[in-house]
């Protein structure tokens, strides 16, 4: 298991990020059974801004994802 953790403003970029992970999982994982274990994602919001810690099965797997947000 590996973790990003990144701070976002709160409300679009936040949605952005929440977003980009569930459509990385689509494209990666055959059924939603495959998620137990393998991704999770905690949003701790603070004001303007939210915490997220994003949690993947993998380093390639957080790495891939990184580059998905980043062109998302």
């Amino acid at each position: 298991m590996h973790r990003l953790e990144m701070t976002v403003r709160c409300g679009r970029e936040a949605e952005r990020v929440s977003t980009a992970l569930y459509r990385f999982l689509e494209l990666r994982l055959s059924n939603a059974g495959e998620l137990a274990g393998h991704a999770e994602i905690v949003s701790e919001p603070s004001g303007q801004w939210e915490r997220k810690r994003i949690t993947l099965w993998s380093e390639a797997a957080a790495r891939d994802f990184a580059e998905f947000l980043r062109v998302f």
